[in-house]
């Protein structure tokens, strides 16, 4: 038997932050496009889905943390062939504008991976919460975890600095990828690439290839005139995918680049 989505309101009004509902989503009653009323911060318990911010998309899966902003469109959509439950706080009132600007939360900083440990957290928080106590439960759920998510920023900072100081080390080697970068720091590979994004502005897939492009560039114009080994030292073991690489980042097939280089040495 499927469950039953659990709705529990606040009706206390009082005060400068204002939880007003903590739900437990277990249908996709939110799938169609929907304009958030106050501040969302939402946590997914099971399964995988699709959320959808404003022209924003990115899927999530248990674990992960989302936000949304107030006046903001979205949805949020069960992954095809898998359930996704989820629970959710939205709150309002003067203090919510101060922590969404005190915790930088906004389009670049919204989704947060590895927050399982807070599952049974929020779930034991809503399964006691009654109308006498239902303020002080979402508050509390709220409050620590964005200030769990405080110390993950912080924590975050120091983790991207070793993923560009390893990704700076081991780039040229073929076999070294995101998964062999994950292995080596002990995280998972989709936490890494989340954060990496979050951080940078790039994908850390993208920031790889543009490494080893320039590398390859810097060989070609030393004088490597094979396409193969410029291939190979850069850090690529597919020299097609390498020229078709090359060609969308330099604007010329990696052949009539090094042609160019040897012309410009004859001159």
């Amino acid at each position: 038997m499927k469950n039953l989505n659990v709705c529990k309101f606040n009706q206390i009004r009082s005060g400068d932050l204002i939880c007003e509902n903590f739900i437990y989503e277990t249908e996709d009653t939110q799938k169609e496009t929907l304009t958030a009323k106050n501040f969302v911060l939402n946590l997914v318990c099971e399964g995988k889905g699709i959320v959808t911010c404003g022209e924003e998309c990115f899927d999530v899966s248990a674990g992960d943390i989302f936000f949304v902003l107030k006046g903001e469109s979205f949805s949020v959509s069960s992954a095809e062939g898998c359930e996704l439950l989820y629970m959710y706080i939205s709150f309002n009132g003067r203090r919510a504008y101060e922590y969404v600007e005190r915790f930088g939360v906004g389009v670049n900083y919204r989704h947060f991976c590895g927050y399982e440990y807070l599952i049974p957290f929020w779930k034991e928080s809503q399964e006691i919460a009654r109308e006498e106590n239902i303020d002080l439960l979402s508050e509390a759920v709220l409050v620590y975890s964005l200030a769990r998510l405080t110390v993950e920023k912080k924590r975050n900072s120091d983790l991207i600095s070793r993923m560009i100081e390893l990704t700076n080390e081991y780039f040229t080697d073929p076999a070294f990828s995101v998964s062999a970068l994950a292995n080596e720091l002990g995280y998972d590979k989709k936490y890494l690439s989340s954060v990496f994004k979050r951080k940078k502005g790039i994908t850390y897939t993208n920031y790889l290839k543009g490494l080893r492009i320039r590398r390859a560039v810097f060989y070609m114009e030393e004088g490597v005139n094979s396409v193969k080994n410029a291939a190979f030292l850069s850090g690529f073991n597919d020299p097609l995918y390498f020229s078709k690489v090359f060609t969308a980042e330099i604007g010329i097939t990696p052949k009539d680049f090094i042609k160019k280089v040897e012309q410009n040495g004859k001159k």
